[in-house]
């Protein structure tokens, strides 16, 4: 069973208290996914991700080469920042609300985990896995502050409703001190060896010194040697000191942010940000600012009063996706009428575009994967360039029309959309946009629309499925009609089936060359809620190579169907919601088939998938019955590319089949299929192509598909070794082909000077196998 993995989650909300500014790099949380952004560039890097669970706390260490987090689920994940893979993961019982801090110092790096009612010390080090270090129950209470000394392995905690100040020193051991009044720091950092500072939510700066207390040979906090009032109007909503701790940035609730000298207790600086700051950290190098809200992220410069940095997450509500045919990017639509492009690996919106008026209720994305259509409420189907970052085409109706769901055949040549009010399909042509035709016949609102190969595929409320013929003239229409609203519709050409989703959790299965019922599935257990509640499918995907049904229910649930038999063979199930309700359109489902990646509309968000292969191998798919001569010709006679050179580099000791199949398949399919594979796949085909190369001639087919390798895969540590290897074979083959050319070249010119022609210019050419031998040894 091939298995999905988070691979990031957009269109989130930023959480504000999981925020971390170091060396330049800001790492911002939204959702289960982590951003490093690179605020001297303004550029995204690596995306950290913990699967389905949302990140609560994380921090980075001193040297910024480790990332510890505590996701919602209980799990503390410590990732590389180089390379962004998980290295340890602990899981942390009965964890609540949660601050994490990682400490280098010189016996490995110290993580310490706050719970409500217990602190625990961990320890990492580079040869061993995470170890307790030290475990304390405290009292109960919420925790509002904490600060580490990284170089010195201290941190210190505080919160409200507890009169303890909780510290830990690795030389000294866990303390506490007990405090005779009631305090509730924001902020609290170590300003030297000797001293640690706070601020209050009353605003008040509060100093205390280390000194060396002979009460059973440890170190004691002493008492306030400092307690001095910054801002008497106002509260403090949240505070960060600098590095050094000579500078306090306070952010009262209105927004106001005041910036503190704590020597003189001087006001210095003092700005209104239009926006609501929930969280607020300095830069561990310089003195930049990081100011946090859900929807907004500025980096301020109190030196030039400039902003480094600002991003804009509008987390517009959700109403339509769509993913490009690599999966690089998505394009979300929302109720507001704007579309925002994202780059799913930085996890970063790359552009937003205004201009329908109404809601954009249906994307798509064409198969050159650089431009995209979107419909609306506003009556227009607009096309849009991704590079360009522009809409540069748009398709109106004649009549008034509230479009509700857009489609675009493979050539990329007819556009067509479904309107909401007269039940009618519109067909453009995508070049000139000028209308074709208006299929009529539906009486009730269109909710799914599809072409499939010379096929428009429409499901209706009316209880009917349309198959209308677009290869006539006429456009022939079949109807499969039933007795449930139709909710979603996905179609397999290649098996020339058909699967409908019908009100009452019931699938539906017809053969629709010949209009034959297949027969029907009941779902409703599949999608059985905690409440007791079957919820309906209102998504429905096939894979690229057929064998699998994606389904998505209005609960944000994915199963996965064997599409023979229709089995389920796994349910994918997201977390609900951190607010009380959503606008988003729960359930839209979309599929990338170049890049076995699918993205699902979640309550909070867009959760991306990423294929990991089966039973996490990476993708390796072992011989077995079906991987035949025979089953190769099949997958080939219906242009099932994908699993034609899969099975072929199964079969890899049958070189003469592989060079057929390599050389007869569109090189575009064969970019497809090394997008959507990676692993030990990738590495076998590495394999396979440096011994095709000792036979072949095709020196320049090979450097190709060899930077499309490079270009897709990430395991570089393997792919090294075969590209070494390879390119000891290109060096070896050139040299051949080199000494071969120079010859051919000195003979043709030797002879043209003894028969007084002009002197040879030896063309490029590239030899090709004949198409027909190829073809008839397939047969």
């Amino acid at each position: 069973m091939p298995d999905f993995k988070v691979q990031s989650i957009l269109n989130a909300p930023y959480v504000p208290c999981a925020t971390v500014y170091a060396q330049g790099r800001l790492f911002v949380s939204t959702g289960g996914a982590i951003s490093d952004i690179d605020t001297r560039v303004s550029t995204s890097g690596r995306t950290f991700v913990s699967g389905t669970s949302y990140i609560k706390a994380f921090d980075i260490d001193v040297d910024g080469n480790l990332l510890a987090a505590l996701d919602q689920g209980g799990n503390l994940l410590v990732f590389n920042t180089s390379t962004g893979k998980k290295v340890q993961q602990k899981n942390v019982k009965r964890p609540r609300k949660v601050k994490i801090i990682s400490n280098a110092n010189v016996n490995g790096i110290h993580i310490a985990v706050l719970c409500e009612e217990l602190i625990e010390i961990w320890q990492m080090s580079s040869s061993k896995s995470l170890g307790s270090m030290m475990r304390a129950f405290v009292d109960k209470g919420t925790f509002t502050s904490f600060a580490g000394k990284n170089q010195l392995g201290w941190f210190m905690a505080h919160g409200s409703n507890l009169q303890q100040l909780y510290w830990y020193a690795e030389s000294e051991g866990y303390q506490s001190m007990s405090f005779g009044e009631y305090f509730t720091p924001v902020a609290l950092a170590f300003s030297d060896e000797t001293n640690a500072i706070g601020v209050n939510h009353d605003g008040t700066l509060l100093l205390w010194s280390l000194a060396q207390v002979n009460i059973d040979g440890f170190i004691h906090l002493s008492k306030l040697t400092r307690h001095q009032k910054l801002i008497v109007d106002d509260k403090v909503e949240c505070a960060a000191f600098n590095t050094t701790a000579t500078h306090l940035a306070a952010v009262s609730p209105s927004g106001i942010l005041k910036l503190f000298e704590t020597r003189s207790a001087e006001q210095v600086e003092k700005h209104i940000f239009g926006f609501r700051i929930q969280h607020c950290c300095f830069d561990t190098m310089t003195d930049c600012l990081a100011l946090i809200g859900r929807e907004r992220v500025v980096v301020w410069e109190s030196g030039s009063e400039s902003f480094k940095l600002d991003i804009r997450n509008e987390a517009a509500s959700v109403n339509c996706v769509s993913l490009s045919l690599e999966g690089n990017n998505l394009v979300t639509g929302s109720h507001s009428g704007i579309i925002n492009l994202w780059n799913i690996r930085a996890s970063l919106c790359v552009a937003t575009f205004i201009e329908h008026k109404s809601v954009v209720s249906s994307v798509k994305h064409l198969q050159s994967g650089n431009v995209f259509v979107s419909a609306g409420y506003d009556g227009t189907v607009r096309a849009y360039d991704t590079v360009r970052l522009r809409s540069f085409r748009v398709f109106t109706s004649p009549f008034d029309s509230r479009f509700n769901e857009v489609a675009i055949d493979e050539s990329g040549e007819i556009v067509c959309a479904s309107a909401i009010d007269s039940c009618q399909i519109l067909l453009w042509s995508f070049k000139s946009a000028q209308l074709l035709d208006v299929l009529s016949g539906h009486t009730g609102v269109i909710s799914s629309l599809r072409f499939s190969t010379g096929f428009i595929v429409s499901g209706s409320w009316d209880n009917t499925v349309r198959v209308w013929d677009m290869e006539r003239s006429e456009h022939n229409c079949q109807l499969l009609p039933h007795t449930r609203e139709v909710l979603a519709v996905a179609v397999a050409p290649g098996k020339r089936q058909l699967v409908a989703a019908v009100m009452g959790q019931q699938l539906l299965i017809w053969n629709f060359q010949n209009n034959q019922m297949l027969g029907s599935a009941d779902y409703s257990r599949d999608t059985l809620g905690d409440r007791g509640v079957s919820a309906n499918f209102v998504s429905l995907q096939y894979n690229s190579s057929e064998t699998l049904l994606f389904a998505s229910s209005s609960d944000a649930n994915l199963c996965v169907y064997d599409s023979h038999d229709f089995v389920l063979l796994k349910k994918y199930t997201s977390q609900p919601s951190a607010s009380l309700s959503t606008q988003n359109n729960v359930g839209q489902l979309v599929y990338s088939a170049g890049s076995d990646t699918w993205g699902l509309i979640a309550e909070e968000g867009v959760h991306i998938y990423k294929y990991e292969g089966e039973n996490g191998n990476h993708g390796r798919t072992h011989l077995s019955e079906d991987t035949s001569l025979s089953n190769v010709l099949g997958a080939w006679q219906r242009k099932d590319f994908n699993s034609v050179i899969h099975s072929a580099i199964l079969l890899s000791k049958n070189t003469s089949l592989l060079m057929a199949v390599l050389y007869n398949t569109p090189i575009q399919e064969q970019k497809v299929f090394l997008c959507g594979h990676s692993g030990v796949v990738t590495q076998d085909f590495l394999t396979v192509c440096k011994e095709l190369l000792s036979v072949s001639e095709h020196l320049e087919y090979f450097l190709m598909i060899i930077l499309k390798v490079i270009s897709t895969s990430h395991d570089s540590e393997t792919d090294t070794k075969q590209l070494k290897q390879l390119s000891i074979e290109i060096d070896r083959k050139q040299g051949g082909l080199g000494r071969t050319t120079s010859t051919n070249l000195g003979t043709l010119n030797f002879l043209c000077t003894a028969k007084n022609f002009t002197r040879a210019v030896l063309p490029r050419t590239i030899t090709t196998f004949s198409e027909q031998s190829t073809l008839s040894f397939l047969s």
